[in-house]
């Protein structure tokens, strides 16, 4: 038996549509304070508008992964609608090959960008926090993108047998 414990799919789902929820509450609150603290007590907030946009950034990279795994992004079908039905599973396959292979490389130069803002210290203006944690969402959403498209052609090479 194995010391390490992993945790199940099931529960990293769970945690990751949490974390979304969390990110979208965060947003909206955000915004709701900033439009409350300028119309009604006549000042505004420097750092909301840059907290909202973050938590928008990680919310929609971290929500690629998401839609993947749930086969819900959006498709242009009608070429695959039309072809018999051993065409289109190659078809479906070829596209998820190249769709991990488009994820791994914006993983890739997405961590080549966070390594060059660590160097070069660039902070946000409002936040005052190293802009690594705006870009870090990039890198971050295509990894788990590509977890999720290796789990999808996993399951498709099981299917197979």
């Amino acid at each position: 038996m194995s010391k390490y414990k992993f945790i199940s799919v099931k529960t990293a789902e769970k945690i990751h549509a949490a974390a979304m929820s969390l990110l979208l509450a965060a947003m909206v609150v955000t915004i709701f304070y900033q439009v409350v603290s300028r119309y009604i007590f006549n000042f505004s907030l420097v750092w909301a508008e840059e907290l909202a946009r973050g938590c928008f950034i990680w919310m929609v990279f971290m929500g690629l992964s998401y839609v993947e795994r749930n086969d819900e992004p959006i498709k242009i079908t009608i070429l695959r609608d039309i072809m018999p039905t051993g065409i289109r599973s190659l078809m479906n396959l070829l596209s998820m090959i190249l769709s991990l292979g488009f994820c791994l490389i914006c993983t890739f130069y997405g961590f080549e960008r966070v390594a060059f803002l660590i160097e070069s210290k660039q902070i946000a203006p409002g936040l005052q926090i190293n802009m690594v944690w705006f870009y870090l969402a990039i890198p971050v959403g295509f990894l788990l993108t590509s977890i999720a498209y290796v789990i999808k052609l996993t399951v498709w090479v099981n299917n197979l047998r």
